[in-house]
């Protein structure tokens, strides 16, 4: 006679099963829950873990939960007892894991940035029937940034006109109607969008971005589009200046960094040396590297979020900590 066996799989995360069985007919012995893959035995776990939930639940006095490593194993699995604790397939015991992505070690990432710059990718993407002057995984990052982030501002200092309107479009369709574009130059080009507000002036004059502070104002959700300047060497008080109207949980986007070393070696310009100072060791700048899982990137470790930093005591009064003065 087949043991009557209660269980369950309670969640698959990454290679991890976690769920929990008992057999109330043998309450004092645990059973032994496996996993199975076309006739073949790939992890196996005896369920007695304590967890509070079952236990409450009255299951084995909360001794039955259990946790399996599917290190390796992709494809279907079911998850069920062993033979001698009846067979049992558990509830939600048929699992789908799918392969782990494709990666690359760092030396053959950046040979292949290298060559899809060269080769002018950014120069052949298009979108509306303009060359964006970006790679298409750029394009792809961009919208998904707008779309999650929803922007109530926008800051850049890039003059590529169809890239704007790509941005301009994917707000259009995020409905973020009231979402400006400050865009800080010396001469505006033509066919700018109608929500891009031009501050006239050096976007690199020391100034310029407290004039930006004070477009933005009180923005929830600043992100910010960062062409570098004309100029060799690395940026990196540039950067610093416009990285800080960036937003908490928000992002300040280096454009085309894969334009300089070390992706292109001959160049004269350093823009990972100026992303490296921003980040290295700081509480507030992280470099998210989901973004660059992602093959079809002109921009490598452009994608910088702010992690931390909600208060600047640079901006705080500080003779309101000293008591006597009241």
């Amino acid at each position: 006679m087949k043991l009557a066996v209660e269980g369950h799989v309670d969640e698959l995360q990454g290679r991890r099963v976690r769920g929990w069985a008992w057999c109330p007919e043998r309450p004092g012995q645990p059973v032994t829950v496996e996993a199975w893959q076309d006739g073949v035995l790939v992890a196996s776990s005896v369920a007695d873990q304590q967890r509070g939930d079952l236990e409450t639940a009255g299951k084995r006095e909360g001794a039955c939960a259990f946790s399996l490593l599917l290190d390796g194993v992709f494809g279907d699995v079911v998850v069920r007892t062993a033979e001698k604790d009846g067979g049992v397939e558990l509830t939600g015991g048929r699992l789908a894991l799918a392969p782990p992505p494709a990666t690359l070690d760092s030396g053959t990432y950046d040979v292949l940035i290298g060559a899809s710059v060269e080769l002018g990718l950014h120069k052949a993407t298009r979108w509306a029937g303009e060359a964006v002057g970006v790679g298409p995984a750029d394009l792809i990052h961009l919208q998904e940034l707008i779309w999650s982030l929803r922007p109530t501002a926008i800051v850049t200092t890039t003059l590529n006109v169809p890239l704007l309107r790509f941005v301009d479009s994917i707000c259009g369709l995020a409905q973020l109607g009231g979402t400006p574009i400050f865009l800080p130059c010396e001469q505006a080009p033509e066919g700018l969008p109608g929500r891009v507000n031009v501050l006239h002036g050096s976007p690199w004059a020391s100034e310029m971005p407290r004039q930006l502070e004070l477009r933005v104002g009180d923005a929830e959700q600043v992100l910010v589009l960062f062409e570098a300047p004309d100029a060799p060497g690395a940026p990196t008080e540039e950067l610093r200046r416009y990285a800080g109207l960036v937003s908490y949980r928000s992002y300040i986007v280096y454009l085309n960094t894969g334009l300089g070393q070390p992706w292109i070696g001959y160049s004269d310009r350093w823009p990972k040396d100026a992303i490296r100072k921003l980040t290295t060791g700081s509480a507030r700048y992280a470099v998210d590297t989901r973004f660059d899982e992602q093959l079809g990137s002109t921009s490598p470790q452009g994608f910088i979020q702010r992690v931390g930093g909600l208060a600047e005591l640079a901006k705080d009064d500080l003779a309101l900590d000293d008591l006597d003065v009241f």
